[in-house]
């Protein structure tokens, strides 16, 4: 119990923390006047493409227990991947729909 406490604490801090260094980095860029180059938008599409990709596998594993039981696939699954969810549901969300088919749930 006290442990469980502890971690809620030590997570609630560190979560705190990173707040605070993202509104400074924020401010800082801000102020300095910073404009983005090619190489950051690159790391931007990267960085969702490697999220839109790894929501096949992801699902997959999530569901065949290896992260918990397979009751905590809705709650682990969709917690991070709501979004893509969310394109998926819509009329034009077929694309992910098939990519999805790629990796099929036992």
């Amino acid at each position: 119990m006290h442990r469980i406490l502890a971690m809620e604490i030590v997570l609630s801090a560190l979560a705190a923390a990173f707040a605070a260094y993202c509104v400074w980095l924020t401010v800082r860029s801000v102020n300095r006047g910073w404009q983005p180059t090619r190489r950051f938008w690159g790391c931007v599409v990267l960085a969702g493409t490697l999220y839109l990709a790894s929501s096949g596998p992801m699902r997959v594993i999530t569901y065949r227990g290896q992260f918990g039981t397979t009751d905590r696939f809705d709650s682990c699954w969709s917690h991070y991947y709501w979004p893509i969810a969310w394109l998926a549901a819509q009329p034009w969300g077929e694309p992910i729909r098939r990519y999805w088919n790629l990796f099929p749930l036992p």
